[in-house]
């Protein structure tokens, strides 16, 4: 063991700067892939931290859970990990319709909740408040910690005026809270906005957040899922989507990390071929060999895992506080699990190559002086081709599995770089399709429930559902907010009367498109047609109607001809037809109500009709199928049901965050009080794609870096290791009279043709691919995709061209400083 031990140790003390550099290199190796498992890791963990403080970690709610029920079963809500929120009082406000309770939320629903104190804290005594941050900017008040705030308190229909003191601020929890809840319980009854500890039992009514267990129907109330919590097949596939992008890289960085090992370990053991057939010359057994070799082999594992470790914990660290520093804020995930896979595939490979190289090395056959014979060559033709493609040729042949695996990981580098580039893009594109189009509003609230049958005159069914008219006059009363436009369009059904006696063609497409109704398929057609005034043969025509409130009407159509009355229109005693009529025509026009949903399809009184005889008031040039202007308000006021299926929104503040808040806290409470909608905020939804693309492209430019950091690394070695196997061939060219320039215009050429292959490779690889995947998705403009692409093909070859030429500079000057007779000298 000591001579194991001395003859490691003298090697290691006169080949220093060798050794540094194997253990640097491939510490480098197990940093990169290590940083990899690391930034994939923190990325993962910041994603699940995102998404709970939007959704919460709860299973579910148990919304109006019975109070007796609640107190039976106390040990189980304890045991389960649930807390229990509830109101107590209502605030009397300037506004009926704002809602705002006043109750208690437990610190176990703060923490399924997500719920976050800004400043101060949760109350301790019944005099004390804490209050949702938007809720102070919808009150209007603006008080400090501990200063105390007067409100009205509704008691049994009393309003009391009670003075509380703030010791807290707590984030926008209701906003979040309302948004996830697809059963809408939370807006009819919407947790605490003002949290306290009430002084009495008596409360309006409470909910139960489910921990561990689903308290599905055991408390007397309504059980809501919340289909978003931490481990819903919505957000494990979400995570796995994160792998789809990161495994792929991480596959690759073990691949390289295996290349570029193995070139190290194989150029170390070829540098030591002379010191260990010395060895055997003096009679070292084969089993000390082995020792001497694999002992080193130990030290180079361990310290390299050492150091490389040590390097991908600073160099992760620098890329999360770069990631905080210019985006979105990650947390950091340092776990034992990003480490195990690096230092596997270094022990394995490590071990395996110094093993096979061993048998080659410690064979049985006698020793040599390692000359190759020298074959003779025919000098042909080919001598007159340049000695630049000559050389390149030769050097292909002699370095076939070096070349390939520089060829093989600069296309691999550029592929994902560029594919990286594209798959950061397109999907940035599909999550945020709907805002990537042309458009002037910040918010959309629209109908997405309902449906409708010819049997029922095809009215939407469900009624009710929509944004209601005293809804939009708020919205239009809001400081900040423009409305941009209000329709509807399948909320109500009209027809129009055609008789058999008349034609008109715009009516006679409609026939052939078969938008009518005939009294075979809806029993009461005939009642409708008798109360028009209409006879056998007449039809229901179905035009294309939508209904606009006067405002959009005035800022969105372009009239041709007439004029309108804003009296007459909202009334309904006029129509905006396509220019295909004339203005002054009269229309019958027929409006079925339905007079009840539970009344049977077959009864006759299942409708109500209401007939108008409409003029035409004025008409706009459009196009085939150009539909009827018709006044919403004067849909509303025939139908009660009926309300607005989409309503555009433009924030006039945006630059100003808090009253942006209390307008988002207008929008959200209207979408949240119309039923079968969903509220698109694109102000939200642009901020949120900017950050997304802006990390993603972030994550993917390190990426592209820490691989053009590790190629260099791994041509490097490459180039060194052909520089020093073919030393003698670069001497006997300089002592046949090649100076210093041409060598060294023949390496790059050399080392430069092979990154251009690659480059060329794994970018048409990426281009290929992407252009594949697009063609499926013809909706998206792929222009500034593809464009982008190029710029980071450009970009990517620019670097590594760059950081290779700074590579081989050392090789370089190795072979220049080489003193040519004693190299020529030298035996093997």
């Amino acid at each position: 063991m000591k001579t194991i031990l001395f003859l490691s140790h003298k090697y290691i003390e006169k080949h220093k700067r060798q050794c540094c550099g194997v253990v640097l290199v491939v510490a480098f190796f197990i940093s990169a892939l290590t940083t990899v498992m690391i930034y994939r890791e923190s990325y993962r963990v910041t994603t699940d931290a995102v998404n709970t403080y939007l959704f919460g970690k709860d299973l579910g709610i148990v919304y109006n859970a019975d109070l007796k029920k609640v107190k039976e079963n106390e040990d189980l809500i304890k045991n389960s990990n649930s807390g229990i929120t509830y109101t107590a009082y209502k605030l009397e406000t300037a506004a009926d319709d704002l809602n705002i309770y006043i109750g208690n939320i437990d610190e176990i629903s703060m923490d399924l909740r997500s719920i976050r104190m800004l400043e101060g804290r949760l109350p301790d005594s019944s005099n004390e408040i804490a209050i949702e941050h938007l809720t102070l900017h919808m009150l209007n008040i603006n008080p400090t910690i501990g200063e105390d705030v007067i409100l009205s308190v509704i008691y049994e229909d009393i309003v009391i005026d009670r003075t509380f003191t703030l010791v807290g601020v707590i984030d926008n929890f209701i906003h979040r809270w309302q948004r996830a809840d697809g059963s809408k319980l939370s807006v009819t009854h919407p947790p605490p906005a003002i949290v306290t500890i009430p002084d009495s039992e008596s409360f309006i009514y409470m909910h139960i957040i489910s921990g561990d267990y689903m308290f599905e129907y055991d408390f007397g109330g309504e059980w809501v899922s919340n289909f978003m919590n931490p481990n819903s097949s919505f957000l494990q596939e979400q995570r796995n989507h994160i792998d789809i992008f990161l495994i792929p890289i991480q596959v690759f960085f073990v691949i390289v990390m295996i290349l570029g090992i193995s070139g190290i370990i194989v150029f170390t053991l070829s540098e030591r071929k002379r010191y260990l057939l010395l060895l055997r010359c003096i009679g070292l057994k084969r089993s000390t060999g082995y020792s001497i070799v694999f002992f080193q082999g130990i030290e180079l594992i361990v310290v390299s895992i050492i150091i490389g470790s040590i390097f991908s914990i600073l160099f992760s660290y620098l890329i999360v506080s770069l990631s905080n520093y210019f985006g979105e804020g990650m947390i950091y995930a340092f776990r034992f699990s990003s480490f195990w896979l690096a230092w596997i595939v270094s022990v394995i490979v490590i071990l395996t190559l110094l093993f096979i190289s061993l048998c080659m090395f410690f064979t049985k056959k006698p020793l040599d002086t390692g000359q190759k014979k020298i074959r003779k060559r025919v000098i042909t033709k080919e001598i007159t081709k340049s000695l630049e493609k000559m050389w390149i040729k030769s050097m292909a042949k002699a370095h076939r599995t070096q070349n390939y695996f520089v060829i093989i990981i600069t296309a691999a580098c550029m592929f994902v770089a560029v594919f990286g580039c594209f798959v950061t893009l397109f999907n940035n594109r599909l999550e945020y399709g709907s805002i990537n189009t042309a458009r002037n509003e910040d918010y959309i609230i629209h109908l997405v429930g309902g449906s409708a049958n010819e049997e029922d005159f095809f009215i939407q069914l469900p009624r009710n559902i929509g944004v209601s008219q005293s809804s939009l006059d708020e919205l239009y009363a809001t400081d900040g907010l423009m409305i941009n436009s209000a329709y509807i369009l399948y909320s109500t059904s009209n027809f129009f009367l055609y008789k058999d006696s008349d034609y008109n063609s715009y009516f006679e497409d409609l026939v052939e498109q078969e938008r009518f109704i005939s009294h075979i398929s809806v029993p009461q057609v005939n009642t409708a047609i008798s109360l028009a005034g209409g006879n056998n043969g007449d039809v229901l025509i179905e035009p294309y109607i939508i209904g606009m409130d006067y405002k959009t009407f005035i800022n969105t159509i372009n009239v041709t001809n007439g004029n309108i009355n804003k009296n007459d229109f909202i009334s309904g005693k006029v129509i905006i037809a396509p220019n295909t009529f004339s203005v002054g025509e009269t229309l019958t026009m027929i409006t079925p109500i339905l007079i009840n949903e539970s009344i049977s399809v077959n009864n006759e009184g299942r409708f109500d009709f209401v007939i108008n005889h409409i003029e035409i008031g004025a008409t706009y040039n459009a196009s085939n199928n150009a539909r009827f202007i018709l006044s919403a308000e004067y849909i509303i006021a025939t139908d009660s049901t009926s309300r607005y299926e989409e309503i555009k929104i433009t924030n006039l503040v945006k630059n100003d965050s808090i009253a942006t808040d209390k307008l988002e806290g207008t929008i959200i409470r209207v979408a949240a009080n119309s039923p079968h909608t969903r509220l698109i905020n694109f102000f939200e939804l642009t901020t949120r794609q900017i950050r997304d693309l802006r990390n993603n492209l972030f994550m993917n430019s390190i990426t592209i870096f820490t691989f053009i950091f590790m190629i260099t690394i791994a041509i490097s070695i490459s180039t060194y290791v052909k520089v020093r196997t073919s030393l003698r061939s670069y001497i006997l060219a300089r002592a046949i009279g090649a100076n210093n320039n041409v060598i060294v215009k023949l390496l790059k050429a050399d080392t430069h043709r092979l990154l251009s292959v690659g480059v060329m490779i794994g970018t048409a690889l990426a281009f290929a691919l992407s252009l594949f995947l697009l063609q499926d998705f013809f909706y998206i403009s792929f222009f500034d995709i593809i464009v982008t692409m190029i710029l980071v093909a450009i970009s990517t070859y620019a670097i590594m061209y760059l950081f290779i030429n700074i590579a081989i500079k050392r090789p370089i000057k190795l072979l220049l400083e080489t003193n040519v007779s004693e190299q020529l000298n030298l035996q093997y």
